[in-house]
């Protein structure tokens, strides 16, 4: 029917409900506890009953199930007497032997439970549809329709994880025919990378590259070169064809290009930003830039986004072609998805979403994080995990951890002063300590990785190229 404004109103659907099947499926179980151990039966939880007291029995008849105990009519009948939901059914012990006695056969069970699944999954959609409608009505909030959209993508994945009926459960001889194969695998390749490579040859030594779907956290203090080194990494894994989604919550993609500019032309961001460049070193990055036409990589810029906004762009970006790795710089710039009561809470909800869109789309995941200012304060500088633990749980999240350190950036802080009173024999000879200990460690990073769930910790050794602002193989004699 229409209004007085032309607009059209229809009377709401009537939610789906499967009541009969609800009936059948609680009288089966009552006949026969062996019903709740059957394949569909096992994601069934009291919430996904249309009527609230059939949820309340199926609760309290598994709770008797699983202490060892038996639920049945009788041994239920004392806790749902005085149930005011069964007063119109003559009471609780009246309506449980009615479900009973009305079971036909337990060999349906697997069919009631996934009916009555279906018919909560159906109502979860229609009540979904209701709160999309009224975030597409609403005009008057804070909200970017990006975020709007976010919000509503995020409600439909949480009903369609919701929707997976029956086991997930995999027979432990078809998981070690995987693990069995992947070893196969890594035999033929001969011990090289079994992975995407990172193209840096001690650390694919390390790690046998990046595997999905590992959630890996590159860790560091602001000016050890985190930035830089997820660079290197997304621009070999892209000269090799793999797609590579970077996300740049700190700079611009037209800052980052420059760095990738740099690393493939060796023409420092310092000149290319003055403009001081030769109109052969002009050509070269004009090469460069038609280069990276060829490469798979995309670069999103947008600042405060959420993990659920990331995995609707990767998504997005899957939906034309293949992602095949994903770098976040870096994690305490992003939002989370939902509200949460303080920002160790938050980070820990932001790096448990990396972990699961990692998991989802079987991608490597890549996430720069900072680390506490606590390192600051130590003599030694050199991260620790326990320099993570203050940011939520990153670290329990994290499929390995990898730390950045350059001691070549502290001790130049350290450069030797003249103290007072000080001659120059003594000045001269700290001073010449201190040069020999610069150039020990100069162009030298070290890379910690100090959490590992496929291999032992070690510390892989990497050239820094300073004006390049790029990481390399470190050159051994």
């Amino acid at each position: 029917m229409a209004d007085g404004g032309g607009r059209n109103h229809f009377d709401a659907p009537e939610p789906p409900r499967a009541d009969e099947a609800e009936q059948a499926f609680l009288g089966a179980l009552l006949v026969n506890n062996a019903v709740l151990d059957r394949e569909h039966v096992a994601g069934l939880e009291p919430h996904h009953f249309a009527i609230p007291v059939h949820g309340r029995i199926f609760s309290a008849a598994r709770a008797a199930i699983m202490r060892g105990g038996l639920a049945d009519a009788l041994t239920l009948r004392e806790a749902f007497k005085d149930d005011p939901a069964l007063v119109d059914h003559g009471g609780g012990g009246l309506y449980l032997a009615r479900l009973t006695a009305a079971s036909a056969t337990i060999a349906n069970a697997n069919h009631y439970a996934v009916a009555i699944r279906e018919a909560y999954i159906r109502r979860e959609m229609l009540a979904v549809g209701e709160a999309i409608t009224q975030l597409a009505m609403a005009t008057d909030t804070n909200r970017t329709i990006e975020e709007t959209l976010a919000e509503a993508v995020s409600a439909v994945a949480a009903v369609a994880d919701s929707g997976a009926v029956g086991s997930k459960a995999v027979h432990i001889s078809d998981a070690a025919l995987v693990a069995v194969r992947q070893v196969e695998a890594a035999k033929k390749a001969g011990g090289k990378v079994t992975g995407i490579s990172t193209g840096l040859i001690d650390l694919d030594r390390a790690t046998s590259g990046l595997h999905a779907p590992d959630l890996i956290v590159l860790a560091g203090r602001p000016g050890m070169g985190k930035t830089a080194l997820a660079n290197s990494i997304a621009l070999a894994a892209a000269r090799d064809g793999v797609p590579v989604i970077f996300f740049s919550l700190e700079m611009s993609y037209s800052q980052l290009a420059q760095r990738i500019l740099a690393d493939m032309t060796g023409i420092s961001t310092e000149r290319q930003r003055a403009g001081h460049v030769s109109d052969d070193e002009m050509r070269e990055l004009v090469f460069a830039q038609s280069d990276m036409g060829r490469m798979p990589l995309h670069i999103d810029d947008t600042p405060a986004a959420s993990v659920t906004q990331l995995r609707m762009r990767v998504r997005s970006m899957a939906r034309k072609a293949r992602v095949g790795l994903v770098v976040v710089d870096y994690i305490q710039l992003l939002v989370a998805s939902a509200k949460t009561e303080n920002r160790v809470q938050e980070l820990s909800k932001i790096t448990r979403d990396l972990k699961v869109m990692a998991k989802e789309l079987n991608i490597p995941v890549i996430a720069l994080s900072q680390l506490s200012r606590s390192v600051e304060s130590r003599d030694d500088k050199r991260p620790q995990l326990s320099d993570l633990r203050e940011s939520g749980s990153i670290e329990q999240d994290a499929d390995s951890v990898w730390m950045l350190y350059r001691h070549e950036y502290y001790l130049g802080m350290r450069e030797p002063r003249r103290k007072d009173g000080e001659d120059d024999a003594k000045f001269n000879d700290r001073f010449e300590k201190w040069k020999v200990e610069m150039a020990a460690c100069e162009g030298i990073a070290d890379l910690a990785i100090e959490k590992n769930r496929h291999g032992a910790r070690r510390t892989v050794p990497l050239m820094f190229d300073g004006p390049r602002t790029a990481f390399g193989n470190l050159a051994r004699q």
